[in-house]
């Protein structure tokens, strides 16, 4: 319903909703339920659900990267993947990469990975509700833990802070950057609709 051509502030606001809409807060209602106006629990949380919510969510990293980049290919997932894992938890930073690059593997390969591939996690990753964190890695066994009640938290306070960072007029190579991954894929999406 947006007048044609686009302009930043209409793709902006795209990217957000269905970013939002279609996936982190679908994800948090089927974790956490949901909440009206009032604060009353209006959907129950689906029980059993946190691997589903894993799935759902561990998209975003790599798509949240490959659009900071402005990239317009096809490829380097595994390398956007951990990029995204960097912009959404940055204190990582502070960590040693004999630390930190196994955990991006185990949460990379046998979590995003074995999730689209395989329908599973590898054995490395348990799934729980009963931490505080959103994630904890044990670098000695190489054992990653997941809160899926915290995720979604984690990645909706990244979008905003995005979507803050878009609107501002300052940024212009970040809106650049962002433009052109947004054409990119609407190019892919419409040219995927495509009958044969």
């Amino acid at each position: 319903d947006f007048p044609q051509p686009l302009t930043l502030e209409d793709k902006i606001t795209i990217f957000v909703e269905r970013t939002w809409g279609w996936q982190l807060d679908i994800a948090d209602q089927c974790i956490n339920g949901q909440e009206n106006a009032n604060g009353n629990k209006c959907r129950e949380p689906i029980p059993d659900s946190g691997f589903a919510v894993l799935f759902i969510l561990l998209s975003y990293f790599e798509m949240i990267a490959k659009f900071q980049d402005g990239f317009d290919q096809t490829g380097e997932c595994g390398d956007y993947f951990k990029k995204g894992i960097h912009l959404v938890f940055p204190s990582l930073k502070s960590y040693s990469a004999t630390v930190v690059d196994p955990l991006l593997n185990i949460l990379y390969g046998e979590g995003r990975c074995g999730l689209y591939h395989s329908g599973f996690t590898g054995g490395s990753i348990s799934v729980t509700g009963e931490i505080r964190e959103t994630m904890i890695f044990d670098p000695q066994s190489k054992r990653l833990i997941i809160n899926p009640h915290k995720l979604p938290g984690e990645l909706k306070a990244h979008l905003k802070k995005y979507e803050q960072q878009l609107r501002d007029p300052s940024n212009v190579e970040l809106h650049k950057k962002f433009e052109q991954g947004f054409d990119y894929q609407s190019r892919v999406n419409a040219t995927s609709r495509v009958r044969r």
